[in-house]
Formats: C-alpha cells, structure tokens, sequence
C-alpha cells in the first residue's frame, strides 16, 4: 500500500509516449511524490523505463485494430472500470495522460471520477487519442509552439511545456558535442524507434559499402535492428570491416549519445527532443505511415534551425546516405555548426515546466476542496 496519495500516470507502450511518461514520473518521485502508472501490456514490458513504480495494466484497444468496433469498445469499457477501481482504492492526488489506446479509458474514468486531469501531446499533430480525449480534461500541455489538430474551443486549455527528457539527456547538456576529426574516428549511432527499421538496416549498409576506404575504415557504429534483420546485417558490416554494436534495444541511450558523432533517427518527437537537448547533429528519416504524417511535422523546427538534415522516406536511398555520409566526413565542420543549432532551439527546461504544472494541477484541487 502507498504511504500517500499518489500522482496517476498513463501511457500508452510505445517509446514516445512511455518515455516523456518516465521523464515526468522520475523527477515527480525526485519531489517526494507517490507514483502510480496505468499502462497496456507493452507499457509493462517496455525496458529500463519505470523501475520502482508501481504499475497496473490496464485493458486496451491498441491491439484490436483489425477486429470489430464492438469488441475495441467493449475493451475501452473493461479498461475504463478497471481504472476506476484503482482510483477509489489509491484516491490519486491527479491524473496525467501521455496518448496512446491505453490512456483513453483511464482518461476517461478520471473524468468520471472527478479527479483533476492533463493531457500531455508530446508531437506536432495532436494524437488521435489525445483530440478525443481534449473536451474532457482540464489541462493540455503540448510541446510545440504550434501543435496543429488542436480545436479553437480548446486554446484556453493549452500550455506550452515542452516535451520532458530524461534526467541522463539532461545532463548530457553539460557535455557538448564532441567534434569530428578530419582523420579520426567517425562515430554513428543509428536509432530505429522502438521497434527498429527496416529501411535502416536495408539501406545504410549498402550505402556504406560504396564508401571510399579511408572513410570506411574510420567509422564505428552503434546500430539498433530488428531481431529478423540483426544477422545479415552483422554479416554486411563484418565483411566490410566496419566496427559495429548491433542489438534490437539500447537501454544506454544517453551513454552512447555522449560520444556521438552523428545520429541517424526515425522523427518521433522524444527522439527529437533528446536530440535537441544533448546538442547532436543527426539525419531523421520521419516514418512514411505515421498518422497524420506527425512525423514529418516534427522536423519542422529542428530542420529549419539548422539541426538536422531531413530525408523523406522516399527519398532515403543508397546515393543519398552515401553522399551526406562522405560530405560530413569531408567537411566536419557542418556537423558542429548542426550541433550548435541543437542546442539554440532545445527546451532544457521542458520537464521542469510540466512537473510545475502538475503540481499547480493538484494545488488548486486542494485550494477547492478546502473553498468546500
């Protein structure tokens, strides 16, 4: 049993919304508060993330998008009673909401309940989840100056926050880029979101086969795959005489940032801000099927400040990759310039800003309750 009355947060299992979810969660228990996370099935699985929180799944739909409309209500509805039997057994202080399937019924019992809520839209499209959810709730922090799909009638409930990174991104302000050498070592780090990607594992070994000798043999990659593709693609580096760290997840994300020359990202907006933040240049190839083409929209401010240097999925071909890869070994000197680009735009303060916020959240629920 909790020793007080806990501060709910929920999330869908995905990397973008579990991570910010964990940004918030470490720096609330940092303050003294109790922690209660409301997940899906992957929510809990999700690895190195919320460790010594408590942590109840919840039902939900996000695995039922090929199945009737009645049985992904009927699974809304079971997740909506199971969140509030936990809400009258912990009384939680508020609720918060990260997007996904799995927040929608917890969202809504909180609501139900009476309970003070905020959303948090961590991407430049306001989520499916997160618009369905936006007339209910009393707070909705977004990250982006402009976040589009959001109504007119709900501009009085937004707050511009940032998106949280964890406290390890944090400091990695404190460590900034390192440069690369005109000869020296040529560390890439190639992120596939939290599922990998396919087009990475196909298309940059082959683009890095094309690569002069001297530049080849420079290099040292730090590559996530997915598990049906990790062997060829050892197999691939291997042969070429490449140094290669392959595995389908890093849980020492910060750690290998910190030595980091370029990184090579889907555009997920935790991977955005994490970038932001440490100050490292990278190339985003934003996911061709993302809803609403969210993806896409995210680079908007990164790639207009210079940060990043945006490829549409179409347009991720071998000549392409090989090119940046041999201008950025020729020209070094654009890498740090990106870096400094990075670090002009990054909202160091994003998970204090929202912490704040939910803090105010229940202060004035208190300040109510007291009225009554």
């Amino acid at each position: 049993m909790m020793d007080k009355r806990p501060i709910v947060i929920s999330a869908g299992g995905t990397g973008g919304h579990m991570i910010p979810a964990h940004a918030l969660a470490m720096e609330l228990k940092n303050r003294g508060e109790e922690i209660l996370l409301l997940t899906d099935e992957r929510g809990l699985r999700f690895p190195g993330l919320f460790k010594d929180v408590q942590s109840i799944m919840v039902p939900s739909a996000s695995h039922l998008r090929n199945h009737s409309r009645i049985r992904t209500a009927w699974t809304v509805i079971k997740g909506y009673w199971r969140a509030r039997k936990v809400f009258k057994k912990y009384d939680p202080l508020a609720v918060i909401g990260f997007g996904g399937h799995a927040t929608v019924p917890v969202m809504l019992a909180a609501v139900r309940s009476k309970i003070p809520s905020m959303i948090h839209e961590q991407n430049a499209v306001m989520g499916r989840s997160n618009r369905f959810l936006a007339s209910w709730v009393d707070w909705i922090a977004t990250s982006y100056d402009l976040t589009q799909r959001v109504k007119e009638k709900h501009q009085n409930k937004v707050i511009l926050t940032g998106n949280p990174v964890r406290a390890e991104i944090r400091e990695l302000a404190n460590h900034p880029h390192i440069p690369l050498a005109k000869d020296g070592v040529f560390r890439l780090m190639i992120m596939g979101g939290s599922q990998g990607a396919r087009i990475f594992s196909e298309i940059i070994p082959q683009a890095l086969d094309t690569l002069p000798t001297d530049i080849k043999r420079r290099l040292q990659l730090t590559q996530q795959c997915r598990p049906e593709d990790i062997d060829r693609v050892r197999e691939a580096y291997n042969r070429m005489g490449i140094a290669a760290e392959l595995a389908t997840y890093f849980e020492d994300i910060p750690e290998k940032l910190r030595w980091t020359n370029l990184v090579v990202s889907r555009a997920g907006a935790s991977s955005i801000s994490d970038l932001e933040v440490s100050g490292r240049p990278s190339i985003l190839v934003p996911l061709q099927s993302a809803v609403d083409d969210h993806q896409h929209w995210n680079t908007q401010n990164i790639a207009a400040a210079g940060g990043a240097c945006v490829i549409l999925e179409k347009n991720f071909t071998v000549q392409e990759f090989s090119r940046l890869i041999r201008r950025f070994a020729l020209y070094p000197g654009t890498l740090n310039a990106m870096a400094h680009a990075c670090r002009k735009i990054a909202r160091l303060d994003a998970t204090d800003v929202l912490v704040e916020q939910v803090l105010r959240l229940v202060h004035a629920s208190d300040m109510a309750g007291d009225l009554d």
